[in-house]
C-alpha cells in the first residue's frame, strides 16, 4: 500500500501537486507550483483555471484576470470563465481605486448655525375607529398649516408619521373580526 501511494506522488506533476497545496490552503505554494504547470503546458486550460482561483484566493485579482483571460482564449465556453474573469477585472479595478477622505470641519464658522426641527408620532387620522370622522378634513391638506412655517424655516426637518400615506390600500394589520386595532 505504501508503494502505491508513493508511486501516485512520484506521478503527480506540479499541476496536481498544486491543486493539492490549493486545497490545503498553501496559497502561494499553490499559485508557484501551478504557474509552473500553466508555463510548462501553456495550451492546456486546467492549469490556468486553477492558477486563476489561487490567485482569487490571495486577492491577487490582476493575476487572476490575466490567467482566466488565457483560459478564455484557449477555450471560450469553459466552466463560464467569461463571467469569472469579468468578475476577476471589476474587482482588480475596484481594488486601484484609492479613496481620499475629504476634509472635515471640525469647528464650525464663527456664527454659523444649523436649525434641526423634528417631531414625531404624528398620527393624522385614521378610520379604524371612528370612520370618515377620524380624517382630517380635505383629505389632510390644511394639517399642518400652522406648524409649516417652522418646518420650512428649518436647515433639516423630519416628521414620524405613524402611519402610510396611500389611497385604497387594505389594511393586512388585524383580522377582520378584530376589535383592538
Amino acid at each position: 500500500m505504501w508503494m502505491v501511494a508513493g508511486m501516485a506522488v512520484a506521478l503527480a506533476g506540479p499541476y496536481e501537486e498544486g491543486v493539492a497545496a490549493l486545497k490545503a490552503g498553501k496559497v502561494d505554494e499553490a499559485r508557484a507550483l501551478l504557474a509552473t504547470a500553466a508555463e510548462a503546458e501553456p495550451e492546456r486550460v486546467a492549469p490556468h483555471w486553477e492558477l486563476g482561483w489561487a490567485h482569487w484566493v490571495a486577492n491577487d485579482f490582476a493575476a487572476t484576470a490575466r490567467a482566466w483571460a488565457t483560459v478564455e482564449q484557449l477555450d471560450p465556453a469553459y466552466e463560464d470563465v467569461s463571467f469569472w474573469r469579468q468578475a476577476a477585472t471589476t474587482r482588480a479595478s475596484l481594488g486601484a481605486v484609492q479613496l481620499q477622505p475629504s476634509s472635515v470641519v471640525v469647528q464650525p464658522d464663527e456664527g454659523a448655525r444649523l436649525t434641526v426641527v423634528a417631531a414625531g408620532d404624528t398620527m393624522m387620522g385614521s378610520d379604524l375607529r371612528r370612520g370618515a370622522s377620524g380624517l382630517p378634513p380635505d383629505e389632510g391638506r390644511a394639517l399642518f398649516e400652522e406648524v409649516a412655517p417652522v418646518f420650512r424655516g428649518a436647515d433639516l426637518a423630519f416628521l414620524n408619521l405613524e402611519g402610510p400615506l396611500a389611497d385604497d390600500l387594505p389594511s393586512t394589520k388585524c383580522g377582520p373580526t378584530s376589535s383592538s386595532c
